[in-house]
């Protein structure tokens, strides 16, 4: 068995266990990537990206081509263990408060085609999940839904493209389609070392 698969299985056999996870086993979650159980490997909902931990990046999130006819956009999460994301632009939670450089753990944004955000990212651990939403009309239950990759729905897919050692192309699926270029969007990061 591949170590992708022994992932899997780990991952299906904590999802389906009915019991309350321990602390270790949530860490696990958060800091091993999210494989599509419909295409399976190397097809993600969400990846999970390994930064240097303590340390200070930029993070800078680009929409190179946006297919998707409604709301879409790319999400970054703080994976794992303790850190925070940080932007010097306003911020609305879900309950429609406004922030400006207040630490959060997660952060998406609609995103047009060749638009972009940065942000400053810290981790504990170093992980970093990134995923996308959209809102779509699922023919299927004739609903208007907004949901992300996260959710673990095989709808949700993404083709990971390695740039550099530091840059990765994501090619994102619309939810009711097959095609991988909903969004594709980019992130880099780059170290601070001048905090």
């Amino acid at each position: 068995m591949t170590d992708y698969e022994k992932e899997i299985e780990y991952r299906n056999s904590l999802y389906s266990s009915g019991r309350k996870l321990t602390a270790e086993e949530r860490i696990w979650l958060g800091t091993h990537s999210l494989y599509n159980l419909r295409f399976g490997f190397p097809i993600l909902n969400v990846a999970v990206e390994k930064l240097e931990p303590q340390k200070w990046y930029l993070i800078t999130v680009r929409a190179e081509s946006v297919a998707h006819e409604e709301k879409i956009g790319p999400f970054i999460e703080v994976s794992g263990l303790k850190g925070k994301i940080i932007a010097d632009f306003e911020l609305v939670d879900y309950k429609g408060n406004i922030s400006l450089g207040k630490p959060v753990k997660m952060l998406s944004c609609d995103l047009y085609e060749g638009e972009s955000f940065m942000v400053k990212y810290f981790s504990k651990s170093g992980f970093l999940s990134v995923g996308y939403w959209c809102d779509y009309f699922d023919t299927a239950v004739n609903l208007h839904k907004s949901e992300s990759s996260s959710t673990r729905n095989t709808d949700f897919a993404m083709k990971r493209e390695e740039i550099s050692g530091n840059k990765v192309r994501y090619c994102c699926k619309e939810p009711m389609y097959d095609s991988f270029d909903a969004i594709i969007f980019t992130a880099e990061w780059n170290e601070i070392t001048d905090l």
